[in-house]
């Protein structure tokens, strides 16, 4: 795969980048580069004025990304490092609600040494005995923030889906093209079984259907096992 840059020539990845609504629980958009592209940048071409878009880390580590933002009214919901640099200028207060949802402190800062802009909102939460410091613009309450960014982990249950249960853990393809092909694929026939069952597809059923197009189960025996009737011609 010599277009699937990465580490080195022995380190070869390619990289699906995935804009995913949190709501509606479904992919909206992708696009595949090679492993060493940078996420932000491409996060930059996904984006649409109204939104409100939820990040790791990863996207919370360049502070200017945030003002960038704003002037493209995309509402935020990203978190920092731990070790951020920050300058409280207003703490906010918190209800007990806001408390019950494991948020700690909030307030208004500056982050980094070369802030530029409006201050932005910090919301520091305690999750599963871990710190999470996330940066919004969103007026809601603290709890609704903390809520917000754990639903984020609903797009990692998504890639677990589509490399277990779709079995695209494991690229068959060597070109860019292939790869994309394997993704959209997998999605299609994902979708098509959804529609016909009006669950999203298990593991077994991917296994059934693997197992009718290998001949070792007859069509009938299928349809029974996804609880569908035989279309009659």
């Amino acid at each position: 795969m010599h277009w699937a840059l990465w580490l080195d020539e022995k380190n070869r990845a390619a990289k699906l980048h995935l804009k995913f609504k949190v709501l509606k629980q479904s992919a909206c958009d992708l696009l595949i580069t090679p492993g060493n592209t940078c996420e932000r940048e491409t996060l930059r071409s996904f984006l649409e004025p109204g939104e409100t878009i939820v990040g790791d880390r990863y996207y919370g580590l360049e502070y200017a990304f945030f003002n960038e933002l704003r002037e493209i009214s995309v509402s935020f919901v990203m978190r920092i490092r731990n070790d951020a640099r920050v300058e409280v200028l207003e703490e906010l207060p918190l209800t007990e609600a806001d408390r019950g949802a494991g948020v700690t402190w909030q307030g208004m800062v500056r982050l980094g040494d070369n802030w530029e802009g409006d201050p932005v909102r910090l919301v520091k939460v305690k999750a599963d005995g871990k710190v999470l410091l996330i940066a919004t613009d969103l007026d809601l309450e603290a709890e609704l923030i903390a809520l917000i960014y754990r639903y984020r982990w609903q797009v990692e249950l998504f890639f677990k889906w589509l490399k277990c249960i779709l079995k695209c853990r494991h690229l068959l393809a060597e070109s860019e093209r292939g790869v994309a092909i394997q993704i959209y694929t997998a999605l299609i026939a994902a979708l098509m079984l959804q529609m016909f069952t009006g669950k999203r597809p298990t593991k077994r059923q991917m296994e059934m259907i693997q197992f009718h197009l290998l001949g070792y189960i007859g069509l009938d025996d299928l349809m029974a096992m996804l609880g569908l009737e035989k279309t009659k011609k």
